[in-house]
């Protein structure tokens, strides 16, 4: 996975208007990248009110880019940041972080669709508090998101709750 040891890569990285504008890596420093062989999939839009950060302004090429301030993390992983949380992952090694990452890979597309949507809306391990509604539906959603076996079924369940009939526990698709 990724380009032979040695390879000489230009990565794009966010500029952060606040400082450090960009982060520092020195020569023998290693790096877990995770990016885009192109532009990253985000619109950049500056709301800050200084001054601009001139190179902001250029298109620099490069062979990767990240997403802002994600992506990357130093190796290798010191105590106080040992999660791989700045990519994604609540993994604590690289070997099940590779593990999952390969496990991923290997589904078709459509697999992979539906495990990323499912990410989106993990349930939490204890239903809240009956007195919370809105809490009490979001649950309720998140356990019926947990169980559809194909994005149509999953798109179809939002779209029942959209409609405001959120007690349909069983959404199911005609065959």
């Amino acid at each position: 996975m990724g380009p032979p040891q040695g390879t000489r890569l230009r990565l794009r990285m966010a500029v952060n208007y606040w400082e450090p504008q960009f982060p520092i890596f020195l020569i023998g420093d290693k790096l877990l990248v995770i990016a885009y062989k192109s532009h990253d999939p985000t619109t950049l839009l500056s709301t800050s009110s200084g001054g601009g950060v001139p190179l902001w302004w250029r298109d620099i090429p490069a062979d990767y880019s990240l997403p802002l301030f994600q992506g990357s993390t130093k190796l290798p992983l010191n105590e106080a940041d040992r999660t791989l949380g700045r990519l994604g992952s609540d993994r604590h090694d690289l070997e099940s972080f590779k593990k999952d990452i390969q496990e991923f890979l290997a589904m078709s597309p459509a697999q992979r669709e539906l495990s990323v949507l499912k990410e989106l809306w993990l349930i939490q391990s204890t239903p809240p508090e009956s007195g919370d509604s809105a809490q009490s539906r979001r649950y309720r959603l998140a356990l019926q998101l947990s169980r559809p076996s194909s994005v149509q079924e999953y798109i179809s369940i939002l779209a029942v709750f959209e409609t405001g009939q959120p007690e349909q526990q069983d959404v199911r698709l005609s065959d």
